[in-house]
């Protein structure tokens, strides 16, 4: 199988399981295009500016094969509305990282302290006006009593029993990993010249279904520490007070960040041999 076949079949089975949350969400294909041929003009306007030039419509449309009008359409459509970057994380999980890692709102053993609902200094309602955001702070506190990620003591106070908060209907900041993954593999593939960033998998063509169970809740386990402990990493090199954040200069500070996701499927066979992509093995 050559190159680009090989290419093909990953980009048409990386739409496939995109196209299946879409239809579900209610994007139809005609929609999806549309949305790919914005991302296609954005692409070419970002080398543009790194080029330290202008993207024309001319340029636009021969690198992405739209028409000279489209391209126009789209790239005024770009300007007009901006790039907005893609949301990375939600307010529950913002108000909850900085609970379990602002010292303020900790105890003497380092974990999340129980705290009022406010107001006052060291409350919830001081920790979502201080590092949240505007955004009402009843409502959030219920989404996340809702979800178990905080519990109400016996005496009022609030307790952060969760660090990590998941909203299965929240499909924007789920596909976000989508984008955060792309946005890896296009500055290894494309930025040579500088420090490859992490990206890696590990996999295996041959485990045997009845132990499957039993790997999911171990890595399940295993993920979740190891993201708890860069979730420390990271907030040892933040911005911890919310006035430095407030007031930072726009562009001198920046997002990190790392995902990890466990994946499996039935094995599939292929004229090369029993494996459909390479070795029983492998890290990339």
């Amino acid at each position: 199988m050559s190159a680009d076949v090989q290419l093909q079949h990953v980009i048409i089975a990386m739409n496939k399981a995109l196209a299946g949350v879409l239809i579900h969400a209610g994007i139809d294909g005609r929609q999806f295009v549309q949305f790919a041929k914005l991302g296609y003009v954005a692409a070419v306007e970002d080398a543009c500016k790194q080029e330290g030039k202008l993207a024309s419509i001319s340029r636009v449309s021969r690198v992405t094969g739209l028409s000279r009008a489209e391209s126009k359409r789209l790239l005024d459509e770009i300007r007009s509305t901006g790039q907005l970057p893609a949301c990375t994380s939600s307010f529950e999980g913002v108000a909850l990282h900085f609970w379990y890692t602002i010292p303020a709102f900790l105890d003497d053993e380092g974990m999340p302290a129980a705290i009022e609902f406010g107001p006052g200094d060291g409350t919830f309602s001081d920790l979502v006006a201080s590092y949240v955001g505007e955004t009402d702070a009843g409502a959030l506190l219920d989404r996340l009593v809702d979800t178990g990620c905080v519990k109400r003591e016996a005496d009022g106070r609030l307790r952060a029993v969760k660090r990590n908060y998941s909203d299965p209907d929240a499909l924007g900041l789920a596909l976000s990993g989508i984008e955060m993954m792309a946005s890896t593999i296009a500055h290894n593939k494309l930025k040579k010249h500088e420090p490859s960033m992490l990206q890696r998998q590990v996999y295996s063509h041959t485990i045997e279904p009845s132990a499957l169970l039993m790997i999911r809740r171990l890595l399940r386990d295993k993920a979740a520490n190891f993201c708890e402990e860069v979730d420390d990493l990271f907030s040892g090199h933040e911005l911890a007070e919310a006035d430095e954040i407030e007031t930072a200069e726009p562009g001198s500070l920046m997002t990190a960040g790392l995902g990890v996701y466990y994946y499996e499927r039935p094995t599939q066979t292929s004229d090369a041999g029993l494996f459909s992509s390479g070795d029983p093995e492998a890290a990339t």
